[in-house]
C-alpha cells in the first residue's frame, strides 16, 4: 500500500498527498494538519517547486557578509531611480515600441545627470533641487 501519491503540474513543481490513516498515526500530526468546521483533519498536501534548490541557494547567500555589505549600498542606486521617476518622467512609458522606450529612458538619464553635475559643481547656496 502507498503512503501518499506523488504528481507534477504543468510547472513541474511536486505535490504530495499523504493518506489519511498514515497522517493521523503520525506524531506531528497537530502541526502538519489543520482541522476543518467539523473537527475532521484535513487530508495533508505539500508543495515543492522544481526550482527548491535554487531557493535554498539564495537563502544561503543571503546570510553571507558580501550580500550585507551589497544590500547596505543598494539605496545609493535605488535613489537615483525613484528621481527619475519622480522628477523625469519613467513612472510611465509614453512609448508603445522598444526604441521609443530607449530613447525616452536614455533622455531621462541625460537629464538627470545633467541636473547632478549642476549640483556637484555650483556651490551649495545655488544648487537645485
Amino acid at each position: 500500500m502507498k503512503d501518499f501519491n506523488i504528481s507534477v503540474n504543468d510547472k513541474e513543481d511536486f505535490h504530495f498527498r499523504f493518506d489519511k490513516k498514515v497522517c493521523l498515526k503520525c506524531p506531528h500530526v497537530e502541526q502538519c494538519l489543520r482541522k476543518n468546521k467539523n473537527g475532521k483533519y484535513l487530508v495533508r498536501k505539500v508543495e515543492i517547486s522544481s526550482r527548491y534548490d535554487v531557493v535554498l541557494d539564495g537563502l544561503k547567500r543571503n546570510q553571507t557578509m558580501a550580500f550585507q555589505e551589497a544590500s547596505n549600498k543598494r539605496y545609493k542606486v535605488e535613489r537615483r531611480f525613484a528621481t527619475m521617476v519622480r522628477n523625469h518622467g519613467l513612472r510611465r512609458c509614453r512609448f508603445i515600441k522598444l526604441a521609443g522606450a530607449k530613447i525616452h529612458i536614455t533622455l531621462a538619464n541625460m537629464a538627470c545627470n545633467i541636473v547632478r553635475m549642476v549640483n556637484l559643481l555650483t556651490p551649495s547656496s545655488f544648487a537645485m533641487s
